[in-house]
């Protein structure tokens, strides 16, 4: 056997072409570690902007009721608007068993201004919404 191996020089049995075959490789190493770091510093990038995305959890007293409140006391909602969002939201709470079904009737009479128990009226136009028992 010669000094390239058994192979011979042209079957890539040979030592390479000295310095030039370790700086190729170098050179490739250390594209792909800079293409690792540019990837991870990407990601960090789009996590911190999806986040900015996400709501924030809303500090206490700073509900739906309240929203509702500010944009009535803004004229933003007629008293009308204001009422049945409300009654939206009180549904919603007690849906989620946020509330008892107690809670939930006396919150809605206060809201209606009916007595809990005291069957309400019928809507007088067909397109208003009232809750029934």
């Amino acid at each position: 056997m010669g000094p390239m191996g058994p192979m011979g020089p042209m079957m890539g049995g040979g030592w390479g072409n000295g310095a030039a075959g370790w700086i190729v490789t170098a050179a490739a190493l250390l594209l792909l570690a800079l293409g690792t770091v540019a990837l991870v510093l990407a990601m960090r990038r789009a996590g911190s902007a999806r986040g900015a995305l996400t709501p924030r959890p809303l500090p206490a007293g700073e509900g739906a009721e309240e929203i509702l409140r500010e944009r009535y006391a803004r004229g933003e909602l007629t008293g009308q608007q204001y009422r049945e969002a409300l009654v939206d939201v009180l549904k919603d709470r007690y849906i989620r068993g946020e509330l008892e079904l107690d809670e939930y009737e006396h919150r809605l009479s206060v809201l209606l201004g009916t007595p809990v128990g005291e069957p309400r009226r019928e809507a007088e136009h067909p397109d208003q919404t009232v809750l029934h028992r």
